[in-house]
């Protein structure tokens, strides 16, 4: 029950965000100009290098640097879906199970797919992983079986 509340509130939480980005993406070049145009002057105007410049520097400054900070606006906010939202769904998306007899692993969030290896057809284990993964002292676990292999990471 816990489980299917946290995934309905992170898919809540990722469709809200991409419901930002399909906003801010259909506005029009005008209002979407003129809010860029806005943090980029409240940017120049603030930061301690460019807000004792010439006026007519600071509206270069300003007129270049829009484009810049629409496309850093959306970088962010992918970033911060990328870094915050997905690895927490993908928490709630994958799990196993390691029993005396068998190994089960869960895979889905919609659809879920559960598969279940029996200890005893297990043929192999092998460990893989990265100079990051590494790092972090984690690893990835292949089983063969006769009939193929598996990844739990």
């Amino acid at each position: 029950m816990k489980r299917n509340l946290l995934r309905a509130i992170f898919l809540s939480l990722l469709i809200a965000t991409f419901a930002i980005i399909f906003n801010f993406s259909a506005q029009d070049g005008e209002e979407s100009g003129s809010l860029s145009r806005a943090v980029t002057e409240k940017i120049v105007n603030t930061f301690p290098y460019t807000k004792d410049l010439s006026a007519e520097t600071k509206a270069k400054l300003i007129e270049h640097g829009e484009i810049i900070v629409r496309k850093l606006a959306h970088l962010s906010i992918y970033a911060l879906v990328g870094i915050f939202i997905i690895p927490k769904l993908k928490y709630y998306w994958y799990g196993y199970i390691l029993d005396k007899d068998k190994f089960a692993i869960r895979k889905g969030f919609l659809f879920i797919k559960t598969t279940v290896i029996p200890i005893v057809r297990i043929q192999h284990v092998e460990t893989i992983n990265g100079p990051i993964i590494r790092k972090f002292k984690l690893n990835k676990i292949r089983f063969s079986t006769a009939s193929g292999t598996f990844d739990l990471e």
